[in-house]
């Protein structure tokens, strides 16, 4: 299970990426460990606000 620091690098990419190439890129929420729960992803929102997510529920 990556850190809040490791989560937050690797979020922080994603978003930085999809600002510099004006291309939408989402964190996906299924089966991830940075999603695993909700309060983990609710406290990364918080600390993120420009981060998007893809979520399956196509079950």
């Amino acid at each position: 299970m990556e850190s809040d620091a490791d989560m937050d690098a690797m979020v922080k990419d994603v978003v930085t990426a999809s600002e510099r190439h004006d291309f939408p890129m989402y964190v996906e929420t299924h089966r991830a460990t940075v999603t695993q729960d909700i309060r983990r992803t609710v406290d990364l929102v918080e600390r993120i606000p420009d981060v998007r997510f893809n979520g399956d529920f196509s079950h």
